[in-house]
């Protein structure tokens, strides 16, 4: 078992219960790395070049049924190992008022600050890779950067991507490569090669070269079921020097899971429940990640991150909760708006493990209306925290571990 730190551990316990009950997260795939090994020179239409596989996070495990009781053990278990040595009754200390501190709120709701959950508040944001590779004759550092406006490309929609070439000392200066090409590769499992499903026509504007994503329009990805790995790769060339840009994204053919609308919603037990009716078309776990926020849709204030497990297909109540504490603390009244619906079905046996789905913003989901003090202040309570709680008291008792 990797070894953390009290600290570690207890910081990133606020969302230990969501990741062992779903580890398979709706959050962007990492971006593979660049590889720098000189191929042979380039041709109109370079060959599936063999590189090792580097999946999304996404795919690193599979989804088991919620078991918040084995989720404790394991992270008392990981406490219990921390660095193979004592702590201190004073390290203890900290560490349960550090965990009392993030245990305030659930993991599966919490307050949407700014620049926390950013898998959550830009469910689609662009990704991109870059940095200088070369050289000019004057010994000046050139860089190639790509980006991809967004890593996911659902039922319908194109992506689009942006390629620069230019001199580290004069950025906004396009520097003409010797060639430079944008192609859509999908990985095969069986081979373990990722061969090219597309090379995109390259259009100029201004420093830029930039190319389209059709997934409908390429043959091999339209007609895959469930959708493979896929990848985009950037290959530049500047005289002897190359590089290899590999941005991972995803794409949709069909809807995994379609959120016809909202149901109604109240105040239960302290906090919200939204219902919103969807059409089930998977028998399997499904991810639900979403953000509640003020009427205008501008002011983030709670978040909502766990899976659901269907029992039949077809037209059913899905229904979220965000937790009373995080609105009655925001201040902030309702109506309230519903954004960033998204997440995943899990595809058991897929070599790619998931099938993503989202819902636009629009038209709006909104709620009814409500006061801030509506909702309950008391902090969050559950077994397994009170069973956490329990473990640090025992150990501080005990003089440290």
């Amino acid at each position: 078992m990797r070894k953390l730190t009290i600290a570690v551990v207890v910081a990133a316990l606020a969302g230990a219960v969501v990741i062992a009950m779903f580890r398979a997260r709706g959050s962007p795939p990492r971006t593979s790395r660049a590889e720098n090994t000189r191929p042979a020179p380039i041709q109109p239409a370079l060959p599936p070049g063999p590189a090792p596989r580097l999946p999304p996070e996404a795919a690193e495990s599979e989804l088991s049924p919620p078991d918040e009781e084995s989720d404790l053990a394991a992270m008392v278990a990981e406490i219990d190992s921390v660095d193979g040595k004592l702590a201190s009754v004073e390290k203890l200390e900290r560490t349960l008022a550090l965990y009392r501190e993030v245990s305030v709120y659930p993991p599966w709701s919490r307050p949407a600050a700014e620049g926390a959950s950013p898998h959550l508040l830009q469910p689609n944001a662009p990704a991109s890779l870059g940095q200088p590779f070369a050289v000019d004759a004057e010994r000046r550092p050139i860089r190639t950067d790509l980006t991809l406006d967004r890593w996911f490309i659902g039922p319908g929609e194109t992506a689009t991507a942006t390629l620069t070439i230019t001199r580290e000392d004069q950025p906004g200066a396009a520097y003409e490569p010797t060639a430079a090409l944008l192609r859509v590769e999908y990985y095969d499992p069986q081979a373990k090669v990722w061969p090219v499903a597309a090379q995109l026509p390259l259009t100029r504007r201004g420093d830029q070269l930039m190319a389209v994503i059709d997934p409908a329009a390429i043959p091999v990805l339209a007609a895959a079921d469930p959708p493979p790995e896929v990848r985009l790769l950037a290959h530049v060339e500047i005289g002897v020097f190359f590089k290899d840009l590999p941005i991972l994204f995803r794409y949709a053919s069909e809807q995994a899971l379609e959120v016809v609308g909202s149901a109604g919603d109240r105040v239960a037990n302290g906090s919200l429940e939204v219902d919103l009716e969807a059409n089930v078309l998977h028998l399997a776990p499904t991810l639900v990640q979403a953000v509640l926020y003020d009427a205008a849709g501008t002011r983030p204030i709670a978040t909502y991150e766990k899976p659901f497990q269907p029992t039949r297909t077809g037209r059913q109540i899905v229904t979220l909760q965000f937790f009373g504490k995080a609105l009655r603390d925001a201040g902030v009244n309702g109506p309230y708006r519903l954004k960033g619906l998204h997440g995943h079905v899990l595809a058991p046996g897929a070599e790619s493990g998931e099938r993503f789905w989202s819902r636009a913003d629009d038209p709006a989901l909104m709620t009814r209306a409500y006061s801030s003090n509506q909702f309950s202040d008391a902090p969050w309570s559950s077994l397994e925290k009170e069973r956490m709680v329990a473990r640090y008291r025992e150990l501080i008792e005990q003089g440290g571990m």
